[in-house]
């Protein structure tokens, strides 16, 4: 008996169309996928174009600001040298002019004196 089930399934007509159909069905289906990751591929290709340029422009930028950072560093120690010099320049004047003011003092009695 169950022998000739085995031959009846065997035999047993199935129906083509069907069977072609949904090869049918799932050739288109992967048509639109196919079409889909194309076009995803396509965007990210874009994105990472983008991301790209955008990459390189901030490393342009950051590199710029690197080179302004250390002018401005140079500039700096170039600025607290002018200040020093000037220091320097006003503790002479002012030692010199305490030296003239003591001359002066110290000659003023004697001036007096002889214009009496």
């Amino acid at each position: 008996m169950a022998r000739r089930s085995a031959t009846a399934l065997l035999h047993q007509h199935f129906d083509e169309t069907k069977v072609i159909g949904v090869i049918y069905d799932l050739c288109a289906e992967l048509k639109k996928e196919q079409l889909d990751d194309e076009n995803k591929k396509e965007y990210y290709d874009v994105q990472f174009d983008l991301a790209d340029d955008k990459k390189k422009t901030l490393e342009k930028t950051a590199a710029d600001l690197e080179i302004a950072i250390a002018e401005s560093k140079e500039n700096i120690l170039t600025s607290k040298e002018h200040i020093d010099a000037l220091e320097r320049g006003v503790r002479a004047l002012d030692k010199s002019v305490a030296e003239a003011t003591e001359g002066h003092a110290a000659t003023r009695p004697l001036n007096q004196g002889r214009s009496s």
